[in-house]
This record gives C-alpha cells, sequence and structure tokens, in this order.
C-alpha cells in the first residue's frame, strides 16, 4: 500500500488468487460504500492479524486519505455475498476503528452509526448521531447538526420505530435555521400525532408550523386551528395568547399567558415556559410595563439557554435590545447588542446577525455616535439575505431610522423603508407601516410638506404606550421647529394629560409637554425644557439632546429672544459633530423664520427686519459652485443661506483641502466683505442646490 493521492493497483481484482486475508481485505472495503479512512482500515486489519501488504492486490484507489474498491458493481456483489454473521462482526469491527481513529469527530461518527446500524445496533447508532449532532449545534455548525439529525430520523425509519422525538428535534432545528424543510417537518408531525390522537402533541406542532410558515398565506389560520385543536391545553392556550398579541389586545394575551405559565410549569415544560415569558414580556412592555417586560425577557433568556433552545434565547435577546432601544437606554442597549453578537458568532445563528446589527446601530445613533451608526448598519447588509422574512425586514427598517436620523437622502432611506415592507406579510406589516409613516413623515416635514408629514402621523395607529411616547415627541418637535401650533396641539393631546409629571428613565413625554407648553406660549415651559435637554444629556442621549435643543432654539426665536440663534447654532454644531446632516427647513416661512434669527441681523428690531428681509434678492448655486473666497470676484454682498448647505474650506499651502464648518439656513456668507472688513479668507462651496437672499453692503450699513 502506498501513501500517494491516488494509488491504482497494477493487478485486477478478478485475477488475483485471493487468500482468506484477502477476502476479509475485500469484504471491508465492500462493506464501506463510500469508503473508509486508510488508518481505521489500517487499525481494523491489525485487529484481524492481517498484514497491510493484503492491499496490493486487490484493485482498489486512495483519494484524500479514504480508501475504496475501483468497481462499484464488484464492490456490491462482494458485499452482497457476505454471510450475515461475518457482515454483522465486520461492521462492529469497522464502527469500532473509525471510533478510534477518527480525526473529524462529526463524519467519524456519522461513518461510525452506519456500520453500528448495519451491525443490528440501531439504538446506539442513533446515540451517536445525536451526540454528534449537539457538538455541531454546540460548534455553531447548525447545517451539518441537520444533516446528521436527519440521519437519525433515517436510521430509525430503518427499524420500524416510529421516533418523533427525533423527528421533533429536526423539526426545531430547521425552524432554528430557517431552513426550507421546516415546515415540511411539522407538518408531518402534525398528521402522525393527528394519526396518533395527540391532541397536545398535535397543538405543539401546528404552534410550530406557524412560525415555520411565517411567509405563508394560511399561517394565521394555522395558529387558530391550534388554538382550537386541543381545547384548553398548554399549547393551544399559548396560541391563543399569541393571536390575541397579533391582534394588539396585549391584556387578553397576559390572561392567556399566564394560564399557559401555570400549565407549562406544572407539566415540566421548559421549552413552553421560556416561550410564554417571552410572549408575557412583549405585552407587558406593549402596555407600559418597560421594566417588568424586561425582566421577564432575561427570566426566558436564561430558560432557553439552560435547555439549548437557540431560536427562543435569540428571539429573548433581539427583543431586550430592542426595548431597550425604545426605552431611551442605548448604552445598557449597545452592550446587549454585543453580547447578542458574540451569542450569535458563537452559535452560528447568523440568520439574525443582520436584525441584531440593524439594532446596534440604533442604539450608536442615540448615542451620537452617528458615523459608527452608519458602518454598523452598512455591516448588517452582508447577512440580510439569509435572515427570517420579519427579521430582514426589521433590519432594513432599523437601517433607514439610523439613515434618517443621520440626515441621509431621501430617496435611500425610502428605498430601505420599501425593502422592508416587500417580504411582509400581513402578520407583520402593521408594525413596519407604523414605523416606516413615522420616518416618512420626519422626511416630509424636513422637505418642507408639513401638511402630509401631519397626515402620515394621523395615519399612525396608536396600539402601545411605546408608540405614543415616540410618535407625541416626533410630533412636537415638527410643530416647534416648524412654528406649527396644530402639531404642537395634536402632540400633547397624544401624551395626554400625565406626560409633564413622567419622572422615568426616559425624559421624551417631559420633553413633550415642555415643548408644546412653551410653544402654546406657557413661558415657564422653557426652563422645564432646559432641564429636559440636561436629563437626555446626563443618561447618555446626546443626539436627543441636540433635537432637544434644537427645538428649544425655535421657540425662543418665535420670542424674538436674544439667545435663539446660539441655541440653534450650538444644537446643530453638536448634531453635526456627531455626524449629522441638519436640514436647514423646507416653506418660505421656515426659511424667513432661519433668516430672521441669522446674528447678521438679530440687532436690528422686528419692524426694521421685516424691511431688511423684504428687500432680500434672491440667487441660486448649484453643486459645487463658490459662493465666497479669495479666488471669488463679486460685488460686496451677504448671502444669507435660505435653504440647502454651504461648506467651508480652507486650503493649505500644499493644496489639501479641509471641511471647517457646514452652513444651514440661517447662516450668512461674506459679511466680511459687505461690511468692509476685508476679503473672505474661506472658500464657501454649495453642496447640492442652495438658495440665498441677497444682502448688498448699503442694506448693511
Amino acid at each position: 500500500m502506498t501513501t500517494s493521492p491516488r494509488h491504482q493497483a497494477t493487478v485486477p481484482d478478478s485475477t488475483v488468487d485471493a487468500s482468506d486475508d484477502a477476502t476479509i481485505v475485500r469484504r471491508m472495503l465492500a462493506l464501506c460504500a463510500d469508503g473508509i479512512d486508510t488508518h481505521a482500515l489500517h487499525v481494523a486489519l491489525r485487529a484481524e492479524g492481517i498484514d497491510l501488504g493484503s492491499i496490493d492486490g486487490i484493485a482498489a484507489s486512495t483519494v484524500c486519505g479514504r480508501i475504496q474498491i475501483d468497481d462499484p458493481i464488484a464492490a456490491s456483489n462482494i458485499a452482497a455475498s457476505v454471510p450475515d454473521e461475518e457482515r454483522a462482526r465486520l461492521h462492529r469491527l469497522l464502527a469500532h476503528s473509525i471510533h478510534a481513529t477518527s480525526i473529524d469527530m462529526l463524519d467519524g461518527a456519522r461513518d461510525e452509526a452506519i456500520h453500528l446500524a448495519a451491525a443490528g445496533d440501531r439504538d446506539r447508532a442513533i446515540e451517536r448521531v445525536l451526540d454528534a449532532a449537539g457538538t455541531a449545534r454546540t460548534m455553531g455548525n447548525g447545517t451539518r447538526a441537520l444533516e446528521l439529525l436527519d440521519l437519525s430520523v433515517s436510521l430509525a425509519d430503518e427499524r420500524g420505530h416510529d421516533r418523533h422525538d427525533l423527528r421533533e428535534r429536526r423539526a426545531r432545528l430547521a425552524t432554528e435555521l430557517d431552513a426550507p424543510t421546516a415546515r415540511e417537518a411539522w407538518l408531518e408531525l402534525v398528521l402522525l400525532y393527528d394519526a396518533h390522537g395527540d391532541a397536545d402533541d398535535a397543538a405543539r406542532a401546528r404552534y410550530f408550523l406557524f412560525w415555520a410558515s411565517g411567509d405563508e398565506q394560511d399561517a394565521r389560520s394555522l395558529l387558530v386551528e391550534c388554538a382550537h385543536a386541543a381545547g384548553t391545553g398548554a399549547w393551544a392556550t399559548r396560541a391563543a395568547a399569541l393571536i390575541s398579541i397579533l391582534d394588539e389586545r396585549y391584556e387578553e394575551a397576559i390572561e392567556f399567558d399566564r394560564v399557559t405559565l401555570q400549565l407549562a410549569r406544572s407539566n415540566g415544560d421548559r421549552r413552553l415556559e421560556a416561550l410564554t415569558l417571552l410572549g408575557l414580556a412583549a405585552s407587558l412592555s406593549m402596555i407600559g410595563q418597560m421594566q417588568r417586560g424586561m425582566e421577564l425577557q432575561r427570566q426566558a433568556i436564561a430558560i432557553a439557554d439552560e435547555i439549548d433552545d437557540y431560536r427562543a434565547s435569540v428571539l429573548g435577546q433581539l427583543n431586550l435590545v430592542s426595548m431597550l432601544v425604545d426605552d431611551m437606554r442605548p448604552a445598557r442597549a449597545l452592550e446587549q447588542a454585543d453580547a447578542l453578537l458574540s451569542w450569535i458568532a458563537r452559535t452560528g445563528m447568523r440568520g439574525w446577525r443582520a436584525e441584531a446589527l440593524a439594532l446596534r446601530s440604533t442604539a450608536l445613533a442615540q448615542l451620537g455616535r452617528i458615523d459608527d451608526a452608519l458602518a454598523t448598519a452598512d455591516r448588517a447588509r452582508a447577512d440580510i439575505d439569509v435572515a427570517p422574512a420579519y427579521s430582514r425586514s426589521l433590519a432594513y427598517l432599523q437601517h433607514a431610522v439610523t439613515l434618517a436620523m443621520a440626515g441621509g437622502r431621501r430617496p435611500r432611506i425610502e428605498q430601505l423603508l420599501d425593502l422592508a415592507l416587500r417580504d411582509i406579510d400581513g402578520t407583520g406589516s402593521a408594525y413596519v407601516t407604523s414605523e416606516s409613516n413615522e420616518v416618512r413623515a420626519a422626511l416630509a416635514a424636513d422637505e418642507g410638506d408639513l401638511d402630509g408629514a401631519l397626515e402620515l402621523v394621523r395615519s399612525i395607529e396608536i396600539t402601545d404606550d411605546v408608540k405614543r411616547r415616540r410618535v407625541s415627541l416626533l410630533v412636537a418637535r415638527l410643530g416647534a421647529q416648524h412654528g406649527r401650533d396644530d402639531f404642537l396641539a395634536y402632540a400633547l393631546e397624544l401624551a395626554g394629560p400625565d406626560a409633564a409629571r413622567d419622572l422615568g428613565v426616559d425624559p421624551s413625554n417631559r420633553e413633550v409637554a415642555a415643548t408644546c407648553r412653551a410653544g402654546l406660549d406657557a413661558a415657564a415651559s422653557l426652563d422645564v425644557l432646559r432641564a429636559v435637554i440636561d436629563d437626555w444629556t446626563r443618561v447618555g442621549h446626546l443626539y436627543n439632546a441636540a433635537r432637544a435643543r434644537l427645538s428649544l432654539g425655535a421657540l425662543l426665536a418665535r420670542r424674538d429672544d436674544r439667545t435663539a440663534r446660539s441655541t440653534i447654532d450650538q444644537a446643530r454644531r453638536e448634531l453635526l459633530e456627531m455626524g449629522c446632516h441638519v436640514a436647514g427647513g423646507g416653506d418660505d416661512d421656515t426659511e424667513q423664520a432661519d433668516m430672521a434669527t441669522s446674528a447678521l441681523l438679530f440687532d436690528l428690531g422686528r419692524r426694521d427686519r421685516e424691511d431688511v428681509l423684504a428687500s432680500f434678492g434672491v440667487r441660486r448655486f448649484e453643486a459645487g459652485d463658490a459662493l465666497a473666497g479669495p479666488d471669488v470676484e463679486r460685488e460686496p454682498a451677504a448671502f444669507v443661506i435660505r435653504s440647502g448647505q454651504v461648506r467651508l474650506v480652507a486650503k493649505a499651502a500644499d493644496g489639501r483641502r479641509m471641511t471647517i464648518d457646514l452652513l444651514d439656513a440661517g447662516d450668512v456668507v461674506g459679511e466680511s466683505l459687505a461690511l468692509g472688513h476685508g476679503a473672505d479668507s474661506l472658500h464657501a462651496e454649495a453642496i447640492g442646490d442652495v438658495v440665498v437672499g441677497v444682502l448688498t453692503a448699503p442694506l448693511l450699513q
């Protein structure tokens, strides 16, 4: 026997005058239909006291360390001719040799199990395969684990044993991996349990069939069927609770799940206990009991990890990150998201990585780390194609939210929102549509379509306290920044009478109350709004602190407060440092208000300011046009930006360019030259289309 990659014996097997040793060697090789590791074969031959030279007279080839007879038909004939007793003995010998020599324990367990089953020891064979499947799962190789579970089912079927437990284990793993075989696996179990009259088991199978059929039109009917199939059974009650959650009847869902939890614990069903706690956590958070909900999520995760239910664990961890984001705890959310991503890498649950990364990006954005947030959202794209449909939609949605917080381009954000809705069926579309409309309302307002923005937010169905809080905050900020009292009134209506007394970790309700009352002429509320900004800063919510400051500046401007412009500038500077593009407003009223609060005009009284604004000329610039700079020759004039953005650039002696600042509506370009203080030292360039009001030197003097 040689050690070359491929060894071909020179003498055909049919011409060899076989000795007893050669016959045993032929039989061993013939019983290994897919070949055998050469080391395992050598161990088996030594156990038989056979000289390795006996292999040289057999027409066999070695490829990648495995040896098998060249002629498959001849091998099949030899295998068929082996006496039963000898066949069993050789299979046991081969199984022992493979177990002793295998380097890859997964391949070794598979080959060993095949020989053990052929020797008649199918129970031991199945045990070896299940052990290997568990190891593969722990290694994060779910695909390999599923292949081994398929083998365990096949081995049981060959013996005529109806091992439903093996089928359930395979079906659960297929569901975890979002494998295309999951639905078929659960449907098979439904039929088997129905045939045996096992109502509770059939209800459990129908419950998981619903999850495996998430993209199917009949998914909801499967859940309803589960709820009615077993009457008051534990899994039927869990299905009824889930239906109530999908219908946003959370109080009803809590009552169902309380019963389910009692049944699960009395039956010792830890898997059902974990899933029920997940459902209770979701329902409690939706009715405002966020802290209790998060605690139950942690309990569910602990149980799921204890019983190695990876799917329940990852859902619990995703829900916990999402709840921390909704509860305005970005630092904790980021910490939990990083722990989840490590868990995903360890367990191989790659299908959920895109959603985890998208949630991480939102937490980073809330912390004011916009560049990191966008980079994280981009990383999610590498895994989005392997995510389950609903998780994929949530990943697209969170990416859009992050991009909108950063002030990204509307077409790209709209594209992401469309993708989020593309693959969602009726069970998830209401939530994604609602979240999308929040983003679209902010985009519409940024472009001056305030009536369209209000129509969008009014179309959002307020189903829980989290959504009420978030929508009212959005509407209040839009109302303050665009001077719309109808927005402020609607935000105050949404928030409810107790908003100002909310002293929780999340200051958003207090911001809504202070913003709306200050905008509706309760000047004392401005101090409350300043305190809210401090609260946002204290809890690390730098993005919301800057947005609240922007609202404060707009409210101060409505009162002709001299600190308005500096407040707005500070907010925009904070957002710019985070990596946000800050829109300058859209409609003419907003542009005029921004210009009126310009530092250049603020020292004028209201009447003088109105006279100056009325005499403005208008000029438009396109992307890349120079408005001012050492090399620009034009008549002395100051440009007050009405819409668009302008970049201030310093040029070094070696030609390098450095962006110093970004200017928005209300900012002034070229005032040094217009006021006779000499030429501008920085280059001012238009970013996209820019509209400016032109103030000539005589108007300024």
